[in-house]
C-alpha cells in the first residue's frame, strides 16, 4: 500500500499506473479524461492453463 500526502491508502500498483499516465500524456486530466479504470487481472505462472487461455488468448487484452 501507498500512503498519500493527505493520509489515504491506494494499492501501490494504481499509483504507479496513475504516474505513467501522467507522464505519459502530461494534460490528460484538462483535456477531460476524468478517470482512468485499471482492472488488473490474477495470473497465477504456476496453474497449467488449457490450450487457448493465458497470455495468448484472443480474449485477452
Amino acid at each position: 500500500l501507498y500512503k498519500t500526502a493527505s493520509g489515504r491508502l491506494i494499492n501501490a500498483d494504481v499509483n504507479g499506473s496513475y504516474n505513467i499516465l501522467r507522464k505519459a500524456v502530461p494534460n490528460a486530466f484538462s483535456d477531460g479524461i476524468g478517470s482512468c479504470v485499471a482492472q488488473p487481472r490474477r495470473l497465477n505462472p504456476l496453474e497449467v492453463k488449457a490450450k487457448g487461455e493465458g497470455f495468448n488468448a484472443s480474449h485477452v487484452m
